[in-house]
């Protein structure tokens, strides 16, 4: 099914909350084919590895939290929750659950593009 390249964060995603349903167990390799990114402010792309970053602005996540953002999406899950940040599949966005700060969250899946 045809989905945009698009979907964020400021901590790493960790298991879930114990009121969130439970996510698939994600096999650690091999590597999805979709990447997620979160949007990064442009001022602060220089703190981050430039293999990680893709113009103009976004970070990609962990390979831990790729994992597991790519199993609750395929899963069908709406979000997906960690310790710190909920990721909204729908709003394409991440929510920093201490502080309310929302990003933008980028899912590019090179699969789709290369059919």
């Amino acid at each position: 099914r045809p989905r945009a390249p698009d979907a964020p964060p400021a901590s790493p995603l960790s298991p879930r909350s114990p009121t969130a349903p439970p996510l698939p167990v994600a096999s650690p390799s091999p590597r999805p084919s979709a990447t997620w990114y979160w949007e990064e402010e442009p001022h602060r792309l220089t703190a981050h590895n430039p293999a990680l970053v893709k113009p103009p602005h976004w970070v990609a996540y962990p390979d831990d939290v790729q994992a597991v953002l790519e199993a609750a999406f395929q899963a069908g899950h709406p979000t997906c929750t960690g310790a710190n940040n909920v990721v909204d599949f729908v709003a394409r966005q991440q929510t920093n659950l201490r502080t309310g700060a929302k990003r933008a969250v980028l899912r590019d899946d090179a699969a789709f593009f290369e059919r």
